[in-house]
């Protein structure tokens, strides 16, 4: 939920567990030119400023996804949550969410998921990238990295996949 401040404006971003009910709570400072216009509100997390380029995620192929996740519409967050997105919590999994605004033609969507009931894969971030088309937003490439269990492969993100 942002919050306007002078020249600043603060996002206030969730990340919930289930079962036990836990919540943790982080609050960004962005700055914006236009952070006194209310209809133009950017949303970021600690990590979206140091989002690794496209050549370090393992790209995926867009038409391989189903054929009812539509790539085009109004929200590129919706559109990414509707792709990538946890459809079930189950245990303590986090998902978080952060967009990049900053370009007004481009919108890049991260999506992070820890603790996945996986024997091998312990996180996984998604990076989707969306281009403004027609008044809308085309999801125009999408890649995944991803951190192994202990002793399943990489303990930091990288685009090779655990074992």
């Amino acid at each position: 939920m942002p919050r306007f401040m002078g020249n600043m404006t603060f996002v206030l971003s969730f990340s919930i567990c289930s079962n036990l009910f836990l919540a943790s709570c982080n609050i960004v400072p962005i700055f914006s030119s236009q952070s006194n216009n209310p209809t133009s509100i950017s949303t970021a997390s600690n990590s979206l400023g140091s989002l690794p380029q496209r050549s370090s995620y393992d790209e995926i192929d867009l038409n391989q996804l189903p054929t009812n996740v539509s790539k085009k519409g109004k929200s590129p967050k919706s559109l990414a949550l509707d792709a990538f997105g946890i459809e079930e919590v189950e245990g303590l999994i986090e998902e978080d969410i952060a967009l990049d605004t900053s370009n007004p033609e481009q919108v890049i969507v991260a999506i992070t998921q820890k603790n996945l009931p996986d024997d091998s894969v312990n996180s996984v971030r998604y990076r989707i990238d969306f281009k403004s088309e027609d008044s809308q937003w085309q999801m125009e490439w999408a890649g995944q990295q991803f951190i192994c269990q202990p002793g399943r492969g990489n303990q930091d993100w990288s685009k090779e996949l655990c074992y």
